[in-house]
């Protein structure tokens, strides 16, 4: 398994209209972040809730995914078309 690359932090914020969550990046987080582009410019991240509450009040953990899809594996196999009995 991979070492997971860890990157800022997200808090539960609660207002006039409900909940969302705030995602907060350092600048090593955005450096972090843009060396982990996918050949097509993308990065993805993981969001985890926490189990306790962190020292600045942070609910979540933010984890780059570095999964890429397998090259040398090819997609579904095409069929030949079966002509339909009616």
């Amino acid at each position: 398994m991979k070492e997971q690359i860890h990157c800022g932090s997200g808090k539960i914020q609660t207002g006039k209209y409900g909940d969302w969550l705030k995602l907060s990046f350092n600048k090593d987080d955005v450096a972090i972040l843009s060396e982990n582009l996918s050949r097509g410019g993308w990065v993805n991240v993981d969001v985890f809730k926490l189990k306790e509450v962190g020292k600045k009040g942070q609910t979540h953990r933010l984890v780059v995914n570095v999964w890429e899809p397998d090259e040398t594996k090819t997609g579904p196999v095409d069929q030949p078309e079966e002509e339909l009995p009616f």
